[in-house]
This record gives C-alpha cells, structure tokens and sequence, in this order.
C-alpha cells in the first residue's frame, strides 16, 4: 500500500480502527465518519508505512500517538456554552454549594474534556460575575482534555470573537482585553483559578 494520501480503508480496517480507538482513547468514532477518519489518518500512514501496521501498533500497544489523538479529537466550544446548564449552575448547583460550604468555603469544579478553555473559564466568571460572596472562597477549577494541542491554547486564553456567539458585550468587556484585531485575553485574575492537565478519561480507575 502507498504511504501517501490516495489509500481506502477497506471497512474491516475502518472497524477494526475506531473500535482501538475507542479502547484506547474513549474517542467514539460512529459509521457515518468514515472518509473523515480516512482523512484525518493521512498524515500518520507515512510513519507507520501502511493502515495495517498502524492498526497492528495501536492493538499491541497501550500508548497512542499523540499527534493521532490531536488529529481525532474535535474541539467544539465557545464561551457559556448550552445556556440552560449554566442557568441551573447559576440558580441550583452553586447556591447549594454554597448551603453546604459555608463553613470550610472551599469548592473544587473539574472541567472534563475542556477542548480551548472556554467551558472552564465560562465557570471562573460565573462565580466571580455572579457571586460576589464568594470572593474570599478557595475556589479551584481543574481543567483536562487529551488533546495537547487544545490544553496549550486554553492555557494561553486568547479568543477570538468566535468563542463569544451569545456572550453579552457587558461581559467581554469586564472580563477581556482586545489585544489584536480580533484577539481577545482573559484578564489574569479570572485565569488563574483555572489549571490544565492531560487526562485520558478512559484509563482513570
């Protein structure tokens, strides 16, 4: 088989693929994406000289190659993303906490699959915008994904105004500075109570 771009994945091989794939990332990878996997795989078929000997390393090895996880991974988010779950955080989650806090105010959050920072960080403002009597709490998010490449954007919190579709203009304002023609910083003190780490979802105990 050419170690280029022009190879078909038979769809033994497609299936045998995405179900190693999943074992060893969680990344569930439905029929439907078939030429997106054959795409997104391209690049790495050169190193590993053919699609069968790729899928003979990922069944007898435990570790998947990075850049593969960073290629497979989609990264969907924007700032306050699906409204009606920060409303109930807003309204229930946080007030509860805060119930049965009161007397150690400390609350740990983790953002799981946290993609570029935006879920995590909507988090930070949340209780910094809306919870004033929480100012003095210890309050750390823990942010993880599997894919490297999102974690270093997150960590550099620079936005575009694409991460803010239905974001009001009040809060941009508050809690960014426009460094660019369309770049847009977190302000250090909403940045810091967030941390990033790897993590591999499917391989926690």
């Amino acid at each position: 088989m050419n170690s280029n771009s022009n190879f078909t994945l038979s769809d033994a091989q497609f299936n045998r693929l995405r179900e190693l794939l999943q074992k060893r990332t969680g990344l569930a990878i439905s029929s439907s994406r078939k030429k997106e996997l054959q795409k997104r795989i391209a690049p790495f078929i050169h190193q590993h000289h053919d699609i069968d000997q790729l899928i003979r390393k990922l069944d007898s090895s435990y570790r998947i190659d990075q850049g593969l996880v960073n290629a497979l991974t989609i990264g969907e988010s924007y700032f306050f993303r699906n409204h009606p779950h920060f409303e109930a955080l807003k309204k229930e989650v946080f007030p509860s906490l805060i119930a049965r806090k009161r007397e150690r105010k400390r609350i740990k959050i983790w953002s799981a699959g946290c993609s570029t920072g935006e879920e995590p960080y909507s988090l930070s403002i949340l209780v910094d915008r809306d919870f004033p009597v929480l100012k003095d709490w210890d309050i750390t998010i823990l942010a993880s994904d599997i894919n490297t490449s999102f974690l270093k954007r997150a960590e550099e919190a620079k936005y575009t105004q694409w991460s803010f579709r239905g974001v009001d203009e009040s809060t941009i304002s508050r809690y960014f500075a426009q460094t660019g023609k369309n770049e847009f910083t977190l302000n250090e003190d909403i940045k810091k109570r967030v941390s990033f780490q790897q993590l591999n979802l499917s391989t926690l105990p």
